[in-house]
Formats: C-alpha cells, sequence, structure tokens
C-alpha cells in the first residue's frame, strides 16, 4: 500500500482504499487523518545540519552581538535533535536565497498523522509545495517529527496524544527554534506554524501560550476540535489563517468552535481570514504561499475582477451546492437554503445549523426538501415552514455521522453519503445504512452522487468510484488515486467525474468502466455539467473554469476574473445556450457555453 493511502482510522473514520492483504486498523483513541499527500524525493541525502542539544529554556543570542552565519542553505533531512532526554527529528530546509545578514522568517510546519515508515512522518504532505512556498517567499521552513502512538503493531506519528506528549512537544520546539538561532539569523518577531489535521492543535497551542512562541498560526484540514485551556485575553496574538475544506470531517467539528473561542477572548477578528473551500481533508500546495502572505504581511488573496466580456453578473445566493435540473434551481450555503432563478432569489426558511455548510440538497417527488447538514441530513415537507434533522444510524465501524450529499430519486427512494451511505423509503424520514466503499475494507467518503439519464447513480469519493444499478446496493467499480468532488452525465451513457489537482475520470458505458487522466490544472473541481457528449464545462478552487470539446481526452481554461472559489455550474438560457456559475461569495455569472 502507497503512503498516500496510509490513514489513522478512528472514531471520526477516515477513509483510505483498501491495502492488498490484511483487516482494517483499529485506531487508537485519537483523532484521525485523511489520505496521505504523496511524499517526494527532493534528492538530497541526509545531510548533517550541526544541531546540537540546546537547553528549552535557552535564551536567543544577544541582539547587539553579529548575526549567526555557521548555518548554510539547503535542504536537511532526518535531523537528530535531544529534547527532555530524548532523540527528536526534523526536516530543515534553507533556501538558496538566504543569508546571514538579513534576518529570516521561520515557518513550523506540523505533519499529519502517520502511521507509515519511509518516508518519515515530516516528508509525507505536501512536502514539493512547502518548499516551492520556502524558496519564493524567503522563509526557513522546519518540519519537526511528532511522537508515537503503538496500534497493533504499529506506530503512529500524532502529535499531543497525552498530557506528557504536550509538554514534550512545547518543550522541544522551543529547545529547537533556540538551536536554529545559534546558527541562523531567526527574525525575531517573525516565526510562525502551519497545522495540518492533527498538526492543528500544536500549532494552535503556540500562538495561546501564556509567552507565544510564534506570531501567527495556519489552520488547514482542522480547527479548535479538541479544546485546551486558552488564555483570558488573546488581543495581542498574531494573525490566524484557515483552509479547511467545507466536506472536511473537521470543519464542522473545529473551525466555528475556533471562531467561538477568539471572539470572547477579544481576539481582533480582522486578524482571523478563512479561505473556503469545497474540498476534503487534504493539504494543498498553494496553501503555503498564501498562508506566508496573511501571516506575515497581511496580505489577502487578490480581489475578483471584473468578469470578461460578453458575461453577465447578477447578485445571487452564496451557493455551495445547487441542484440539478432547469430553474428555478435549489441552492444552499452555509446553514441556509435558496430558490433561484434568473433574477429571482428567495431564502427557504432557515435550517437548524446556522454554522454548517450544506454541500448537498435536493427535492423528492412529494415536494420534500433534503440536505446534507454534514451531522445529519435536514428535512422539510412541502408547505412545512421549519427544517428537522434527521440523523442516520450509526455502527461499529461507522460510529460517527457525516453527510456531504443528497440525492433525490425518481422513484422515491432518497439516498445520502459521507462516511457511510445511507438510503431512505419514506421520504427521508427515516434511513437505513447503504454501503459504499471497497469490500474487505470499509465505507470510504463519498462526496458526490449523481442519478444518469438511464437510472443508474453513480457515487464519487475519496479514492472511490462506485455505480449502483438497482438503486439499493452500491458496488465498487474503481479505485482512483485521489478524491473526487463532482459528477455530471449526459444521455447516451456517458459520465465524468472530477475532483482534487485536476483529477478527471471518463465512462461512455453508464459508469460501467472508467478511463483516468488529468484536466492538466493542479487546482481542484468542484463542479461540472455536461452539454453534450463532447462538451463539458467545469468549475472550481481559486476562479478555476475549464472547458473540454472532445469528452475529457483534453481540457483548457477560460478566465473568469474570479480569484474565489467557483462552486457550481449549471445550463441555463431559454435554449439551454448558456451556463450559470455560482462564484462565491453571492455572485452569478452567465455567459454562452464557452
Amino acid at each position: 500500500m502507497s503512503t498516500r493511502h496510509l490513514c489513522l482510522l478512528f472514531l471520526l473514520g477516515c477513509q483510505p482504499p483498501p491495502p492488498p492483504v490484511g483487516p482494517p486498523v483499529t485506531p487508537p483513541v485519537v483523532p484521525p487523518d485523511a489520505g496521505n499527500a504523496p511524499a517526494i524525493d527532493a534528492g538530497t541525502e541526509p545531510v548533517d545540519a550541526g544541531t546540537t542539544p540546546v537547553d528549552a529554556g535557552s535564551s536567543v543570542v544577544d541582539a547587539g552581538a553579529p548575526p549567526p552565519c555557521t548555518g548554510q542553505p539547503g535542504l536537511y533531512r532526518e535531523q537528530t535533535f535531544e529534547s527532555g532526554g530524548k532523540a527528536r527529528r526534523y526536516l530543515l530546509y534553507v533556501p538558496a536565497s538566504y543569508a546571514c545578514a538579513t534576518s529570516t522568517p521561520v515557518l513550523l510546519d506540523f505533519h499529519g498523522a502517520y502511521g507509515g515508515v519511509s518516508p518519515p512522518a515530516e516528508e509525507v504532505y505536501t512536502l514539493d509545495g512547502a518548499m516551492a512556498a520556502a524558496d519564493r517567499d524567503g522563509f526557513i521552513l522546519v518540519r519537526p517529527r511528532s511522537l508515537t502512538v503503538p496500534n497493533q503493531g504499529r506506530d503512529w506519528h500524532y502529535w499531543d496524544a497525552s498530557t506528557a506528549d504536550v509538554r514534550e512537544n512545547l518543550q522541544f520546539v522551543r529547545g529547537l527554534l533556540a538551536d536554529l538561532r545559534t546558527r541562523y539569523h531567526v527574525a525575531a518577531d517573525r516565526v510562525y506554524a502551519l497545522g495540518f489535521s492533527n498538526g492543528t492543535q500544536l500549532a494552535l497551542r503556540l500562538l495561546a501560550e501564556a509567552d507565544p512562541i510564534v506570531h501567527g498560526v495556519a489552520v488547514v484540514g482542522g480547527g479548535y476540535w479538541s479544546p485546551f485551556a486558552l488564555p483570558a485575553s488573546l488581543a495581542d496574538r498574531g494573525r490566524v489563517f484557515v483552509a479547511t475544506g467545507y466536506r472536511d470531517y473537521h470543519y464542522t467539528l473545529g473551525v466555528p468552535q475556533l471562531v467561538s473561542a477568539l471572539k470572547p477572548r477579544g481576539y481582533p477578528m480582522e486578524r482571523y481570514l478563512e479561505r473556503p473551500m469545497m474540498s476534503g481533508h487534504e493539504l494543498f500546495g498553494w496553501t503555503y504561499p498564501e498562508a506566508f502572505a496573511w501571516l506575515d504581511r497581511a496580505e489577502k488573496p487578490a480581489a475578483a475582477g471584473a468578469p470578461p466580456t460578453g458575461w453577465s453578473s447578477s447578485t445571487s445566493a452564496p451557493a455551495l451546492t445547487v441542484s440539478v435540473g432547469l430553474s428555478p434551481w435549489l441552492a444552499s450555503g452555509i446553514g441556509a437554503a435558496w430558490s433561484v432563478a434568473p433574477g429571482q432569489l428567495d431564502a427557504l426558511p432557515a435550517l437548524p445549523t446556522s454554522t454548517t455548510p450544506v454541500t448537498g440538497i435536493c427535492t423528492t417527488p412529494a415536494g420534500t426538501q433534503l440536505a446534507a447538514v454534514n451531522e445529519g441530513i435536514a428535512r422539510r415537507p412541502a408547505g412545512a415552514t421549519t427544517w428537522s434533522v434527521v440523523r442516520p444510524p450509526t455502527s461499529a465501524t461507522d460510529p460517527v455521522t457525516m453527510v456531504v450529499d443528497v440525492l433525490c430519486l425518481s422513484n422515491g427512494r432518497a439516498i445520502a453519503s459521507g462516511f457511510s451511505g445511507f438510503s431512505s423509503d419514506d421520504d427521508g424520514l427515516t434511513w437505513s445504512p447503504m454501503f459504499m466503499g471497497f469490500a474487505g475494507w470499509g465505507s470510504t467518503q463519498v462526496n458526490r452522487l449523481h442519478q444518469t439519464g438511464s437510472g443508474r447513480v453513480i457515487g464519487a469519493g475519496d479514492y472511490w468510484l462506485g455505480t449502483s444499478i438497482d438503486r439499493v446496493v452500491f458496488g465498487s467499480v474503481r479505485e482512483v488515486d485521489g478524491r473526487l468532488l463532482a459528477v455530471t452525465s449526459f444521455a447516451g451513457g456517458f459520465v465524468w467525474a472530477a475532483g482534487t489537482h485536476g483529477l478527471i475520470a471518463r465512462s461512455s458505458d453508464d459508469g460501467t468502466t472508467w478511463a483516468i487522466s488529468s484536466a492538466g490544472e493542479d487546482a481542484d473541481i468542484y463542479d461540472l455539467v455536461a452539454v453534450s457528449k463532447d462538451v463539458v464545462v467545469a468549475v472550481g478552487a481559486r476562479g478555476l473554469m475549464l472547458v473540454t470539446r472532445d469528452g475529457g481526452a483534453t481540457w483548457s481554461r477560460v478566465e473568469t476574473g474570479q480569484t474565489g472559489m467557483l462552486t457550481a455550474v449549471r445550463r441555463s438560457g431559454a435554449a439551454l445556450e448558456n451556463v450559470t456559475v455560482f462564484a462565491e461569495g453571492g455572485t452569478a455569472l452567465e455567459l454562452p457555453v464557452p
């Protein structure tokens, strides 16, 4: 099994593809990380960086002394540092632009949970993107390695698994920084931390210490999901950057809680920046330059420009998803839903979960509206003025409900997906388990459900494509190397799925077999619409819009003038000659099919 597929299986149930042999791993009692990003070989052998054990209480080099100049640029892997009587390890990357005459910022980058051995934990998650950002922005990158938690014969790297670990990790970080200052000219007020998933907790602790260790924190794929004591006032703390996808199990668990913890402690919320994403649990290379720009220079991503000539723009719902079919569409966003038609926007009754991303919505043949609200399924019968939340049953293998999409079928059945699958035959009143995943391994997170013209249901998720012919049982069709986030189809059995890093899957036999390719863009695709068997339009992260005119074999970029996410695309116009694109912030863009 490749390192990208190693995953910590716990109550929240991150889901890798199946291993070739052996049962699922029973987890330790700690929260999870999902699929690991591929590691890279930087082409540099481990080099002795000249580290010397330093007491965590060591003082910073005298400000009046010449800057330390023994440290040199380069990639230093598998470095050993003694802390608390233990040999701890870390990776150090110093960009070629480093010069000891100039004080240099530092980014401490804390990895997510990891159960592999090779490559080491600090090299697994998006190392190439982190080093590229260090080169661009001129910061020293430090990736410490966590302690381990034993589990069924395997040691999982995991931050702060116990109270004792917390103390040891804080001592380790303080000592490691003190040691770096003896060799490198570190800018005292420009030390920052980025944490991914499990690493977010330690990163936040560094900012929340009575004597803060860092001057800003980036939280990626996480939040304040395992609360720890915070000081009474956070008014003097550095900036915070958050990039946790709306289909990430950590969003609802931790991001609203982080905001709720900061505000009453006087934290200036103008220092808080959240980068909305429709992705799942993942660390992207682009996160590093955006996070560093905010933490170090208070620079936000560039604002959206005017749409290109030939486009029309109107105010619409800040939609995360829009129902399939002709308008009026049903749209949903953060704790809200709307009926949307050209020039018309009607708010539906408020959902009971005002901070939850509603990432799936549909209407049953009886007129009942169903919405995926992460912890369950919101239900509003036709004519009702309120929603109720139904929580599907859990099981021993999937003990936490997480729902990210819901599909209303023409035969009255409804299907919901997330960590697990569920189906309902009574207009969404009650739900039963519906397996979606790999036989012999377990369920996978399914991000999008779609019904083709033949009635077949396609499920697209993390490392997985599946179908249901009878709309009762799902079968695994194809393992994919990435996360799929969108599906569309056209008459005649043509189906497309797309997802992270430009991943494309194509089928010409109604989802029975698939060809996997790339759109040629290292950006996430959040939604698709098929115009014909040859023409498909895709939209996604950071203003991405793509079109194919050869059935998905090749794709070309369409400039949009947008910098935020494009969440949904639908055919529109009297003769369906246009497409309407829903953009971050509540803008609808309409243009002729590109």
